[in-house]
């Protein structure tokens, strides 16, 4: 606990008891570690693997092996010599390192590493509301529930602890005006080198600093503060420069913000409303659902006490609130930005309303907490050697075509692209992987998309490249187009993968095709 000047709000003005908020700091990092040790456990406890971080490692180790980053696309052959982006370069090398030092147990506790920081920067910022322990605990809590889904093996579970990261100097800044907001330019100068989704960082560094600068115009308080903050986004903006690839981070981002399939192909690039449950809910409904809640929750919160020292901050939560309806891929920065504004609005309503402040130290009880919390991750499986990937495996498809040497090139299930890479190496080509427009042109995305929809066009798309074969998931339309072509013989097949080969193939004469078999685990690598 420790005495800060206070920061009145023109609500607080109002209300003596108000204020007594600004003048008091809780911070759960040093007053209850076993109750943040829980939240760190809870956002860490699902570990799901998606298909593109066999991608990630193969591209980091083909950096640390080669020294230098690859101009064009190796892996395709629908766009051969096409350029290739790599705006989350350091995130590909750091999984690859770590997995070659700790293998699948280094990479769980890379995760939890992003976790913990993750929640810890967030607890850093609702102590800077005046909440009490007991006021931030169930906040965090619910934040880390709702990011469990979000931080997984991938280049963005390092996007939610910088941008943790970023709003603890802001919060600091925001309530206290006593923040050492420089640390930011390093902090982009690192963060644009492992993932593009910096940029988003640096909106919510704008928004502050324009909010921040009008309010304290309107106060009467001058332009200087406004004007200070604004400069140190540019600052922010340059460094995010300082990186191997250099203006290529801001391409990249242009490029997929103007791709005009990207929410059709990517899951994660659908609007929030459009995840909603229409039926019995899958996970990723029930977590659009937890966001919208949240979100909602935080608006009404904010819209009764709209006067609490952190207009600044509300502009931050509006704008990533957005991102958020944009794209679900977003609603982890959401989740992060209302954590602060609803903690200090409990509070106001609580001091308000007359109760009495939390001024005993628990800290006796985090030794109960933090065992709690070991048991937790040790439920969940953080020692385990296992670790469970998601979208299906064509694992068994590649093992037959292995056993009957068949190579050449895959008009593949996009979603399997990187684990094509993984296993097949440079013996095969794939059409599509989850590198998407960062790798490959509008015109192969959109043919894959008439391709895997099985409409019009997808005769065309067939008879447009040179494949040898179709790997694909017997659950997409495009299945049922390949059953009816004359000049494709379906091969393999298990309940996750099919392999079709020319009719007039080698492959295609394999005695008992189809071959049926068991599908295999979906255990990485």
């Amino acid at each position: 606990m420790s005495t800060v000047a206070p920061n009145l709000s023109e609500d607080e003005k109002l209300s003596p008891l108000s204020a007594e908020i600004t003048q008091t700091r809780f911070s759960m990092l040093r007053r209850a570690p076993g109750l943040l040790l829980i939240a760190i456990a809870v956002a860490d406890m699902l570990r799901v693997a998606s298909t593109d971080l066999y991608g990630h490692i193969r591209f980091g180790q083909m950096f640390l092996n080669q020294g230098h980053l690859l101009p064009v696309n190796p892996f395709g052959y629908s766009a051969p010599g096409y350029r290739w982006l790599h705006h989350e370069w350091l995130s590909q090398t750091v999984f690859a390192w770590v997995y070659s030092v700790g293998g699948v147990i280094g990479l769980k506790t890379l995760k939890f590493a992003c976790s913990a920081g993750a929640i810890t920067f967030l607890a850093m910022s609702t102590a800077e509301t005046g909440a009490t322990i007991s006021e931030q605990f169930p906040v965090i809590l619910a934040i880390a529930i709702a990011l469990s889904p979000t931080i997984q093996f991938r280049p963005q579970m390092f996007d939610f602890a910088a941008f943790a990261a970023l709003l603890a100097l802001l919060a600091r800044d925001c309530y206290r005006r006593s923040s050492r907001m420089w640390l930011a330019v390093p902090l982009f100068a690192l963060w644009s080198n492992l993932h593009g989704a910096f940029v988003i960082g640096l909106a919510a560094m704008g928004a502050y600093a324009g909010a921040a600068g009008l309010e304290d115009f309107v106060k009467g308080s001058g332009l200087t503060r406004g004007l200070k903050l604004s400069a140190l986004v540019v600052v922010c903006g340059a460094a995010s420069l300082l990186n191997p690839i250099g203006i290529e981070e801001w391409k990249t981002i242009l490029v997929t913000l103007r791709t005009p399939v990207t929410s059709k192909v990517m899951a994660d690039f659908a609007p929030l409303l459009s995840r909603l449950p229409h039926g019995v809910p899958d996970i990723i409904e029930v977590y659009a659902t937890l966001a919208l809640l949240t979100i909602l929750a935080c608006a009404t919160l904010v819209l009764m006490k709209p006067y609490a020292g952190d207009l600044a901050l509300v502009a931050v939560a509006a704008l990533t609130s957005a991102a958020a309806f944009a794209a679900i891929r977003n609603v982890g920065f959401a989740m992060l930005a209302v954590a602060p504004l609803v903690a200090r609005r409990i509070a106001i309503l609580r001091v308000d309303h007359g109760h009495s402040r939390e001024v005993s130290d628990r800290g006796s009880k985090w030794i109960i907490e933090a065992s709690f919390s070991v048991v937790l991750l040790a439920g969940t499986g953080i020692f385990s050697a296992r670790l469970p990937v998601g979208f299906g495996s064509p694992r068994g498809a590649l093992a037959f075509m292995d056993a009957h040497a068949m190579t050449g090139n895959i008009l593949n299930d996009f979603k399997w692209g990187q684990a094509l890479i993984w296993f097949v190496g440079d013996r095969d080509r794939i059409f599509l992987d989850g590198r998407f427009d960062l790798a490959y042109p509008v015109d192969v995305i959109s043919d894959y998309m008439h391709f895997q929809d099985g409409d019009d066009d997808a005769l065309r798309v067939l008879n447009s490249y040179p494949h040898d074969y179709v790997l694909i998931s017997a659950a997409l339309p495009g299945y049922r187009f390949m059953i009816g072509q004359p000049g494709w013989v379906l091969v393999y097949q298990d309940s996750d993968a099919s392999l079709f080969a020319r009719a007039d193939s080698t492959a295609a004469k394999i005695p008992g095709a189809p071959i049926e078999e068991p599908a295999p685990s979906h255990d990485f690598p």
